[in-house]
């Protein structure tokens, strides 16, 4: 748990600190892609969870498989 909030906490500093060197990060249409693409990651780490816990796919293309995914978006 100490951990996960250090972790938040990290990305809090993180967002405050490119809110205040570039006014165009907190904009709305910014946070908006930002939701999205993360929606998008997050979508796809649970499909490829679901399918790795199951089995279905050879544990040397899981790696593989990570970051051409992340390459094309």
């Amino acid at each position: 748990m100490g951990k996960l909030i250090g972790i938040l906490l990290l990305l809090f500093a993180l967002c405050a600190a490119l809110a205040i060197t570039k006014p165009v990060f907190g904009s709305q249409s910014n946070i908006l892609s930002l939701t999205r693409q993360i929606a998008f990651l997050g979508i796809y780490s649970m499909g490829a969870a679901v399918v790795i816990i199951t089995g279905q796919v050879p544990t040397h293309a899981i790696g593989q498989d990570a970051f051409q995914e992340v390459d094309t978006v």
